[in-house]
């Protein structure tokens, strides 16, 4: 696999690792500082995730203007979303046969500036029943990045 392919992967798993660590210190700084109003803390955290994947997202964005072309970024992105597609049904398998454990959480790390994508369908489309059809966006979003990309 040629190492260009590779670049936005990565970029997305230290992004995931960014992001993560980044909810964690506003979780505990909003935990300690939030009194009555830890009620609202899951939205707070909730839309602090959005904005922090959305700023990610910008970044890498930017950033692969300068290195990729058009078809090496749809070729590094397709890697990006059969890595989503493989995560997914991985997961899915998991919870099926109940172990879902700490292998998902360290998998979802390279997808997870996209994750918030099925968070804000579920929060305005949820009918009753978490379905894989939420997650359909999000197995896609990878290209997106194509949107910065010259042709």
């Amino acid at each position: 696999m040629n190492r260009q392919l590779l670049k936005l992967p990565l970029y997305t798993l230290a992004a995931g690792v960014l992001t993560r660590l980044l909810i964690k210190v506003i979780s505990s700084l909003a935990l300690h500082s939030a009194g009555a109003w830890a009620v609202y803390l899951g939205d707070v955290i909730f839309y602090a995730q959005c904005v922090i994947s959305a700023m990610f997202f910008i970044i890498i964005g930017l950033r692969l203007r300068k290195i990729y072309t058009r078809s090496v970024c749809f070729r590094a992105a397709s890697v990006l979303a059969l890595y989503s597609l493989l995560s997914l049904v991985l997961e899915q398998a998991m919870q099926y046969i109940g172990h879902y454990g700490l292998l998902n959480y360290y998998m979802y790390l390279p997808i997870e500036i996209f994750t918030p994508i099925t968070a804000l369908l579920m929060r305005f489309f949820y009918e009753g029943a978490v379905s894989v059809v939420y997650a359909v966006p999000s197995l896609l979003a990878p290209y997106l990045f194509l949107l910065f990309t010259d042709k």
